[in-house]
C-alpha cells in the first residue's frame, strides 16, 4: 500500500471519530483490517500497524481476533520420564528432599521449627 493509501485511511479514521462516537463503520473497519492483515503478512508488529492507521493496538488486536479466530497454540510432544508420588521439600541453598508422604513432611516440619 502506498504512503497515500496509508494517509487517507488515517485521515479516514480521524474523521470517524469527529462524527460519531463507538464503532467505525463497517466499511471502514474492513479497509483497515485489509491493510492491517496485509501488514501483519509481511512481519508488521500490531504495534506498528496501529500507529500507521491511528487506531489503538487493542481494537486491532480485537479485530484480528474477531477476522482470523483465536492463535492456535502449538502442541508439542511430552514424554513422562518417571512418574514420582509423594511431595517435595526445598530449602535455602537448592536443598531438596523428595518423595516424602504428607506425614513425613509434617514430622521434618516439627524437627526443623
Amino acid at each position: 500500500m502506498t504512503e497515500d493509501a496509508k494517509d487517507e485511511l488515517k485521515a479516514l479514521v480521524l474523521r470517524a471519530r469527529e462524527e460519531k462516537q463507538g464503532r467505525f463503520p463497517e466499511t471502514l473497519r474492513q479497509r483497515l483490517m485489509r491493510y492491517a492483515i496485509g501488514r501483519w503478512k509481511t512481519g508488521a508488529s500490531t504495534r506498528t500497524v496501529s500507529a500507521e492507521i491511528g487506531v489503538s493496538g487493542h481494537t486491532l488486536s480485537y479485530w484480528k481476533t474477531q477476522a482470523m479466530g483465536p492463535a492456535k497454540t502449538k502442541m508439542r510432544p511430552v514424554k513422562v520420564i518417571e512418574e514420582r508420588s509423594g511431595h517435595v521439600v526445598a530449602g535455602p541453598c537448592g536443598t531438596r528432599i523428595e518423595n516424602l508422604s504428607l506425614d513425613e513432611v509434617a514430622e521434618l516440619f516439627r524437627k526443623l521449627s
